[in-house]
């Protein structure tokens, strides 16, 4: 099965093997995803794939779906401690299913939790388009006293240029458009914050888990306010996220 690396196109020829049909609804049949094969069998020396959740991709909606196909017992939750992995839940380390939290692909990689277990981590993620994401990202995470327009903070020094690839890629600084598109599809799994339902459907097929497919996402403010997002500020994001934009923006 081809990774979902959504970005360049592969989440329909994917899906297509699966012999799914993508869906305008969300009350799909949560068996058409889950394929012949049965759950993955894990092992001390299976790798561990770990999500990479980077804020305001639809992380907490895929976590969600976590939780209806995972015993908590099998989910290692991880948190940033001086680019170490704190283990806070998981009862058996060597045979953990899936880990989740908010590391970076980079942290991950420089972890202690690798040598700790004896696995090999496989990094797994979502993406956003990067004017949806900094829409989400402006209305919750930034200061408006200090940025009323939206346009104000892209324009700003203060605002992220890769916030997407700097959480995903090994080295975000010095990535090209074709490194970047490489190192995305080399990751064993990259759902769609705009196809959630079928990027949940894959994951489902891919780790050979029961997909969840939610009848609602977690909807909040942002997503359905556009106050100050005018031409300009759009514009603006794509052209000062120019390599995020032509990686992750539409496809």
């Amino acid at each position: 099965l081809a990774v979902a690396a959504l970005t360049v196109g592969l989440l329909p020829s994917a899906l297509a093997v699966v012999g799914w049909t993508p869906s305008k609804t969300h009350t799909s049949d949560p068996s058409m995803c889950l394929g012949a094969a049965q759950p993955r069998a894990v092992t001390a020396n299976s790798p561990m794939p770990i999500f990479v959740h980077v804020q305001k991709t639809g992380g907490t909606t895929f976590s969600m779906a976590l939780l209806v196909s995972y015993a908590a017992d099998e989910i290692l939750s991880t948190s940033c401690l001086s680019q170490s992995i704190n283990i806070t839940n998981a009862q058996n380390l060597k045979t953990a299913k899936i880990g989740f939290g908010h590391l970076t692909r980079r942290e991950i990689a420089n972890s202690e939790l690798s040598s700790n277990t004896h696995r090999r981590m496989s990094p797994i993620t979502m993406i956003r388009d990067v004017v949806g994401h900094r829409k989400s990202l402006y209305l919750e995470k930034v200061d408006h006293a200090k940025y009323p327009r939206p346009v104000d903070w892209v324009r700003s020094s203060t605002y992220p240029r890769n916030f997407q690839l700097e959480h995903t890629l090994l080295d975000a600084a010095s990535a090209t458009l074709e490194g970047a598109k490489r190192e995305l599809c080399a990751l064993e799994y990259v759902g769609l914050n705009e196809q959630m339902e079928d990027s949940l459907c894959l994951f489902g097929y891919k780790f050979k888990r029961r997909a969840e497919l939610l009848t609602s996402y977690r909807v909040k403010s942002d997503q359905l306010r556009d106050e100050g997002w005018d031409a300009q500020a759009m514009i603006a994001t794509r052209k000062k996220s120019a390599l995020e934009n032509r990686v992750v923006g539409p496809s």
